[in-house]
């Protein structure tokens, strides 16, 4: 089974997708198509609740959310509410 590694960044850095075989993709895309997540912010006001209810909707169903960011990137009310009420996503990754 062949993976692949997409990307969503504010700042593309071509050269390094290059060499690291990975391609940059909308937020919305990457979201959509991926089975793991794994959320690198530093808090800013851009990144502050980044993942809400409505991305985290976004996310397919079984996916996994990886949170490294340290502060408030993801918003855990919705976290709650989306564990269960969104088919795209689970607490567990599991459907």
């Amino acid at each position: 089974m062949l993976k692949q590694v997409v990307a969503h960044d504010i700042y593309e850095n071509a050269a390094a997708a290059e060499e690291l075989g990975f391609r940059y993709e909308s937020l919305a895309g990457v979201l959509a198509r991926s089975h793991a997540v794994s959320l690198h912010v530093s808090l800013n006001k851009a990144t502050h609740h980044l993942m809400n209810a409505e991305r985290l909707a976004q996310m397919k169903q079984g996916a996994i959310l990886i949170n490294t960011a340290r502060g408030r990137g993801r918003h855990e009310c919705a976290d709650r509410r989306s564990s269960f009420q969104s088919p795209g996503w689970s607490r567990t990754g599991r459907p």
